[in-house]
C-alpha cells in the first residue's frame, strides 16, 4: 500500500470511467491557474454522496483511498439505484502539486528535513475548501476561489445527501468532525478510531461538541464567529465558509494520522514543557520581525507563499494564549506530543517564509536543528490499516454500522 501520484489517480479514474458504463469522468473547473478539476461520476448508488479530495493541499489521504472507495462503489451499485457517487479527486490541483514531491517520495517514512522544505499551505483565504459564499449576522463573504466556484457548481446540480471531506492529521490520534444528523453513529466511530491510532485527549475546536472520544461537532462559521465575539475574541476572519456550511447534506470530516510517532513522546516532556511556551513566542517574534523586514503592510500583499504565516501572526496573541492554557492543563505525555508537533509546524511556516524570500536570514535553521535532533526521520503509519480505517468509517456512516 502507497499513495498514488496525481497521475496514477487521474488514469485510475480513467480507466474507471471507461470500464463501467454507469460512470463518467470530466472537468468540471479550472483552478486560478488554468489546471483541469475532475469529477467522477458514478450512477446506480443507493444513496447520493460527494467525495472530496485534496481539500487542503497538504493532506494526501485521498491518493491512498481512492482505489478502495472505487471498489466500494463497485460493491454498492445497482443497476435500478437512483443515487450518484460523486468524486472531486483532486479539489485543489495546484495546491497539491506543490506538495507532491514529499508525499509522492513517502515509502516507509519521511525524511523531515526533506518535508519540511516541500511543504506547503496557504492561508484560509487561498484555500478552496475556505471560501465558500456566506452570510451570518453582519459577517458577509462572496469572493469564492475558482475552484471553490467548480464544486460549488457539482453541489448545486447534485444536492447530495452524504459529504466527505477527505482530510488527514499529521501524528496520532486522528479525529472525526459530523454532521448533527450522524451523532448516532459517534461511539462507533470512536471505537474505529481507537483502534486505529488512539483518541485525544483535547477537543482540538474549543466550540463544537464533543459526541464521543475523538468525535466532534462540524465547525461552522457562523459557530466560529458566535465563539469569537463571546469570548471577545479579535480573531481576524476574511475568508468564507467550507464545504459543509454551503452544502444541505449530512457532512464528514475524518481526519485520520498518516505517522506515528517517532519515538515515545513521553521521553521528550521534561525538555518540552520547558521549550513549548518559549519556541512559540520565539517563533511569533521571528515571523514579526521578518514581515516588517520584508515591508508587507497588508494581507493583499502577502505572497501565496507565506500567507499562512502571516495568517498565524495575526492570530497570534490568541494562540499564544491558548497554547500556554493547555501546557497547564496537560499531562507530560501531551507535553511531548505537542512540543514535537509545534517545532514541525513552526519549522515549516518559517521554511515557506524563507522560500519565498532568500535574500532573509534563515531564522528557521535553529528549529529545524532542535527538530532534526529528536525525529530525523517521521515514520509512516500502517497505510493498509489507515485506508481500512477510512473504509470504515464510511460504511458505518452510509450503512450506520460498522463492518
Amino acid at each position: 500500500m502507497a499513495f498514488l501520484t496525481l497521475k496514477a489517480m487521474d488514469n485510475l479514474c480513467r480507466q474507471f470511467a471507461q470500464e463501467n458504463p454507469m460512470a463518467s469522468y470530466s472537468v468540471v473547473g479550472y483552478s486560478r491557474l488554468g489546471t483541469p478539476i475532475y469529477l467522477l461520476s458514478i450512477k446506480g448508488m443507493p444513496e447520493s454522496s460527494l467525495f472530496l479530495g485534496f481539500v487542503h493541499p497538504n493532506e494526501p489521504l485521498m491518493s491512498l483511498v481512492l482505489p478502495s472507495l472505487l471498489k466500494m462503489a463497485q460493491e454498492r451499485q445497482q443497476n435500478d439505484a437512483k443515487g450518484i457517487w460523486l468524486l472531486v479527486p483532486i479539489w485543489d490541483v495546484d495546491g497539491a502539486e506543490f506538495n507532491h514531491e514529499w508525499w509522492v517520495n513517502s515509502l516507509s517514512f519521511l525524511d523531515t528535513e526533506f518535508f519540511v522544505s516541500n511543504f506547503f499551505r496557504p492561508s484560509p483565504k487561498w484555500q478552496v475548501e475556505w471560501t465558500f459564499p456566506i452570510q451570518y449576522n453582519h459577517y458577509e463573504f462572496c469572493l469564492p476561489l475558482a475552484e471553490t466556484q467548480a464544486v460549488m457548481a457539482i453541489i448545486d446540480q447534485y444536492n447530495p445527501e452524504y459529504l466527505f471531506s477527505v482530510h488527514n492529521a499529521l501524528f496520532p490520534e486522528g479525529y472525526i468532525l459530523l454532521h448533527d444528523l450522524l451523532a448516532s453513529r459517534a461511539p462507533s466511530l470512536s471505537q474505529l478510531l481507537r483502534e486505529h491510532s488512539g483518541t485525544r485527549q483535547f477537543n482540538p475546536i474549543p466550540y463544537v461538541e464533543e459526541w464521543a472520544p475523538s468525535i466532534y461537532g462540524l465547525p461552522y462559521l457562523s459557530r466560529e464567529l458566535d465563539f469569537f465575539f463571546s469570548q471577545s475574541i479579535p480573531v481576524p476572519i476574511d475568508y468564507g465558509g467550507a464545504s459543509f456550511d454551503y452544502a444541505h447534506a449530512k457532512a464528514v470530516v475524518a481526519e485520520l494520522p498518516l505517522l506515528q510517532w517517532p519515538q515515545n513522546p513521553a521521553r521528550w516532556a521534561d525538555r518540552a514543557k520547558e521549550r513549548l511556551a518559549v519556541l512559540w513566542t520565539e517563533f511569533y517574534n521571528i515571523l514579526e520581525m521578518l514581515f516588517t523586514t520584508v515591508g508587507i503592510k497588508t494581507d493583499d500583499d502577502v505572497p501565496i507563499l507565506v500567507s499562512n504565516a502571516y495568517y498565524l501572526l495575526e492570530r497570534s496573541p490568541w494562540d499564544l494564549s491558548r497554547k500556554q492554557s493547555r501546557l497547564a492543563d496537560s499531562n507530560s505525555l501531551q507535553h511531548g506530543k505537542d512540543y514535537l508537533e509545534g517545532l514541525l509546524t513552526m519549522t515549516t511556516y518559517l521554511m515557506l517564509l524563507y522560500r519565498q524570500y532568500p535574500h532573509l536570514p534563515p531564522s528557521y535553521k535553529p528549529f529545524l536543528h532542535e527538530l532534526l535532533s529528536i525525529a530525523p526521520q517521521l515514520p509512516l503509519a500502517n497505510l493498509n490499516r489507515t485506508q481500512e480505517c477510512y473504509v470504515q468509517i464510511v460504511r458505518t456512516i452510509l450503512n450506520g454500522r460498522a463492518h
